[in-house]
């Protein structure tokens, strides 16, 4: 009898070992699986801030961009007009020379007219 009460002793403190263990690796899993989530969250908040902070330094390159492409067009623009204006004024120059060249005197504005209608 004693070596029954000793067997069933050690059966039931063996199932209570079990019962630990069992609930220990249950706990793990659980410990585990939270984790996972939680590593999973931090990734995904820290590609969306990533995402956030590329496409805030993307329009902030366009902005830049487009500003200096539009300084580039207008600086552009006052040239060919500063280019186009000397080459007027070198065409009434040339042309005025010409006609006093051909008829021996030379009437400026009539130069300006007919250079104004060419270049239009």
């Amino acid at each position: 009898m004693i070596a029954e009460a000793l067997a069933a002793d050690d059966l039931d403190q063996a199932a209570q070992f079990k019962r630990q263990t069992d609930e220990a690796i249950e706990a793990y899993e659980k410990a585990l699986a939270e984790a996972r989530a939680k590593a999973h969250e931090i990734a995904q908040e820290t590609r969306d801030r990533l995402h956030e902070e590329t496409e805030r330094q993307r329009l902030a390159i366009e902005a830049r961009l487009a500003e200096k492409i539009s300084e580039a067009e207008k600086q552009i623009a006052a040239t060919k007009e500063a280019a186009l204006a000397n080459v007027r004024s070198v065409a009434v120059e040339v042309a005025d020379a010409i006609v006093a060249q051909l008829l021996g005197e030379a009437d400026r504005a009539a130069a300006e007219r007919a250079v104004d209608t060419e270049l239009k």
